[in-house]
């Protein structure tokens, strides 16, 4: 399927950023240092590591533009963080070993589904992985539904 695009960030996370942006800054300038940028992104309720941010950014000062940026990529990492836990967590519990060595059986997840109300069909749903549709689905093809991969773990 791909890399997924970067998500832009909504008008109300823009202000966020803003806010705690220039309240991170001790001076007047334009930029702020890149350990200002440390604090205001943990404000934001992102992790993140100085040497690696100064290996992406190159520079010890960033400009509000430039923390967007790194906000909205740092932003869209936790976030694909997140839903591989999750993705992980339920094809273990649905999985016929517990973990990602065994399959999930499709008449498992059809009755999940139904216990659920989704209204999309287990089929439709495991076309998305572009996998080929048996009785079970294995690991990788049920992390390409969700467009992750196994290299990602």
């Amino acid at each position: 399927m791909g890399k997924r695009k970067m998500k832009a960030l909504f008008p109300e996370e823009v202000e966020a950023a803003k806010f705690h942006f220039e309240s991170c800054k001790s001076n007047s300038n334009e930029s702020a240092s890149l350990f200002e940028c440390v604090e205001a992104l943990k404000r934001l309720g992102i992790k993140s590591d100085l040497d690696k941010l100064f290996q992406e950014n190159q520079s010890w000062e960033v400009s509000f533009e430039q923390f967007c940026s790194m906000y909205e990529k740092k932003k869209e990492e936790k976030e694909r963080r997140e839903l591989l836990y999750i993705v992980n967590s339920s094809f273990n519990v649905i999985s016929t070993t517990g973990d990602s060595s065994g399959p999930v059986d499709v008449q498992k997840l059809t009755s999940i589904f139904k216990l659920f109300g989704f209204e999309v069909e287990p089929e439709d749903f495991l076309a998305r992985g572009q996998a080929e549709i048996g009785a079970s689905v294995m690991y990788d093809d049920y992390l390409a539904i969700f467009d992750l991969s196994s290299n990602s773990k």
